[in-house]
Order: C-alpha cells, then structure tokens, then sequence
C-alpha cells in the first residue's frame, strides 16, 4: 500500500508469543527505509480469536490482507502487488504466489512449533 503497511503473523506458542520485540524490531529495521516517514503512533491492531487461527480461517485473513492493494486500486490482483510477501523464519524461499504456498507454510509453521527449529 502506498502509505501503510499489513502484517499478520502467527507465534510458535499459545502462551509465549509476544508480538512487542518483533514489531520493535520491525520498526528499527524499516525506520531508515521509510524516512522521511514515520510510523504511525497508535496502529490497529487485531489479535485473532480462536477460530481465526484454523488453517482455512488463517489463509482467509491472509487473502482478506493480500486484497487490499486491489481494493485500493493499486493493483488488478494481488499477485501484482510487489510488497505481498511471506517472512518464514529458516525460510527465506516461501513465496505467497506459489501454488503450493500454503501446503509449505504449513508444513514448514508445524515444524517449527513441534521441533523449535528457526
């Protein structure tokens, strides 16, 4: 998007996920790239509810993300839009317009919170 940004993420625990240090860390990382602009002060956030953390639920918010480029008319498709994009930690090859995207992410997602790997 022109003047914002999305994310969605999914921790590896239902009880230690803390989103703070990953946006801060965001933040300091993308400062010096945006600038002269700044972050905005009080983002929205919305932290998913139960249901919204199924698969086929996650892959709906996800989808519902990747469309707003098109429902701002920045793009015909999402697929057009250079910014959509996937950060796997270990994984820096998942890319969200492959076929197989979502058999990956899950695949790779479920090793991650089985065996702890990075």
């Amino acid at each position: 998007m022109p003047d914002h940004i999305h994310l969605l993420w999914l921790g590896r625990s239902d009880t230690d996920s803390d989103q703070r240090p990953t946006i801060e860390f965001l933040r300091q990382r993308l400062r010096p790239r945006l600038a002269p602009a700044d972050w905005q002060r009080q983002p929205h956030d919305h932290v998913l509810d139960d249901s919204e953390r199924d698969h086929g639920a996650f892959e709906s918010v996800a989808h519902y993300v990747f469309e707003n480029p098109v429902r701002a008319g920045v793009v015909a498709r999402w697929e057009e839009h250079a910014y959509s994009g996937c950060c796997g930690s270990g994984y820096p090859e998942l890319d969200v317009r492959a076929a197989n995207y979502w058999e990956r992410f899950w695949r790779c997602y479920n090793y991650q919170v089985t065996k702890g790997g990075t």
